[in-house]
């Protein structure tokens, strides 16, 4: 980011960070199946399971 070239008080670092989190969150809500399914694993979770 340009964090470094303009100066950016704390406060703003701060508030950029939740923004973001928040951001981030409801990207993830949004799209569950992309980050959290297990089907593009296939067996393999069944395979480390029984070692």
């Amino acid at each position: 980011f340009m964090q470094e070239k303009i100066a950016i008080t704390p406060e703003t670092k701060c508030l950029e960070t939740i923004v973001i989190t928040l951001l981030t969150v409801i990207i993830i809500m949004a799209k569950k199946d992309m980050f959290f399914e297990t089907r593009h694993v296939g067996r393999l979770l069944e395979y480390s399971n029984k070692q």
